[in-house]
């Protein structure tokens, strides 16, 4: 009886030490009370996005602020009713400029990392140094060129342009670019027989699992009642053996089979390469840390990776002309452009190839090269975040100014 006396007291005793210890660890020493506020609207925004039938896409709807948030800068994106239809773009609005035209491409063209994208965004920027080109900001309608497509495809009938400027980021967009996988595919043949109410539960589920946390879960659904800390920081501890994929406790009410969600556009022994990908983070100086994939040092994978960029492309630009659209492409460079002789492989000669076997008629921005030559000549300014990767304020406003020069010359 003692022992069992002794048991209870020593567990209370551990509990409560526990409790406390979370209790000051989330009030005095983490960031997570300021998280967590982010974490809500985030959510409360997300939670907002909606199938539109009528067009067959998932998208935010208007007047919302998206929250994306680093360790290292707070995105707040604003949604406009731009085209009166009852849809979000991450766009200011139409003007009545002399050129009409979309921008196409990942976050860089959303404008990830610029805090306002609407101030800071390169899009935005373009149509202020340009002066007569207004630019519809569709950023983000997918990772990689097979779903960004498919959703400009489906917006390109309501949207008024003659001319697309598509966005390929490099390095990260070979592999993307493999992955033809598309969520409002999937999510619009179950539409036909799903009630709306249960696409609704769809689209929530699956937009809830970017930047999904369970500890950050417990604190918004306990939020104003009586919560236990140690429970906090347990869940606190999952997630970071998630993070490592040590574990794997995230689990979803749906999931996006490739048999139902595949355009079937990507080889399958392509695709096959997207899921099995070893991403390493490395600190080249005190400046940058870059990001670099095992897989571009497999020289006979990687030129099919480069082709199948490059054939994407081109398709996309025949489409293009032959719809009447005229079509440039701007290639946006990381940090580890800078290093090529300190990277596990040169990136700048993947891009390299991929220009040689795209059709020679395509009109191509390059930032890199005039990117290398700012980083050379300005050493201590930081074109790119050193952990994140995206473009700065101020690398956002370097590029603008880089493309809407190049624009006025391709344009005349």
């Amino acid at each position: 009886m003692k022992i069992i006396k002794s048991f209870l007291i020593v567990s209370l005793l551990t509990l409560g030490l526990l409790e406390i210890t979370a209790f000051i660890y989330f009030n005095f020493i983490s960031n997570d009370k300021e998280n967590l506020n982010i974490y809500i609207n985030k959510r409360a925004a997300t939670d907002k996005y909606k199938f539109f039938d009528e067009i067959g896409l998932v998208l935010p709807s208007p007047n919302l602020k998206i929250y994306h948030h680093t360790e290292e800068f707070l995105d707040i994106f604003e949604t406009k009713d731009i085209l009166n239809k009852g849809i979000g773009f991450f766009d200011d609005g139409i003007d009545e400029k002399k050129i009409k035209a979309v921008a196409i491409g990942d976050s860089f063209t959303r404008g990830v990392g610029s805090i306002d994208n609407l101030k800071n965004g390169w899009v935005e920027l373009v149509e202020k140094y340009h002066g007569e080109i207004d630019l519809i900001n569709l950023g983000n309608l997918g990772i990689g060129i097979n779903d960004q497509k498919y959703g400009y495809d489906k917006l390109a009938k309501i949207i008024d342009h003659e001319l697309i400027i598509y966005n390929f980021f490099a390095g990260g967009d070979y592999i993307d670019n493999i992955n033809d996988k598309v969520n409002s595919l999937f999510i619009e043949k179950k539409s036909k027989i799903l009630s709306s109410f249960e696409i609704q539960l769809m689209v929530k589920d699956f937009n809830k699992r970017h930047g999904y946390k369970h500890y950050m879960e417990y604190l918004m659904n306990s939020n104003g009642k009586y919560r236990f800390y140690s429970y906090y920081f347990i869940l606190k501890i999952f997630d970071y053996l998630n993070i490592k994929k040590i574990i794997n406790t995230y689990k979803f009410d749906y999931e996006l089979p490739g048999s139902e969600a595949r355009l079937n556009v990507v080889d399958d022994e392509l695709y096959s390469y997207h899921k099995s990908l070893i991403k390493k983070i490395r600190c080249i100086n005190e400046k940058y840390c870059v990001k670099e994939n095992d897989i571009f040092e497999n020289q006979e994978v990687l030129k099919k990776i480069i082709k199948n960029s490059s054939d994407k492309i081109n398709e996309f630009y025949k489409e293009s002309i032959a719809n009447g659209k005229k079509f440039i492409l701007v290639i946006h460079p990381s940090s580890r452009n800078f290093y090529p002789k300190k990277t596990n492989v040169n990136y700048n000669d993947l891009d390299n190839e991929m220009i040689k076997i795209l059709n020679k008629d395509i009109p191509i921005i390059d930032l890199k090269k005039y990117l290398r030559e700012v980083e050379k000549d300005n050493p201590e300014q930081s074109i790119f975040y050193k952990f994140d990767g995206h473009y700065t304020t101020q690398g956002y406003d370097i590029v603008s100014k880089i493309i809407s020069k190049n624009l006025k010359h391709f344009l005349n």
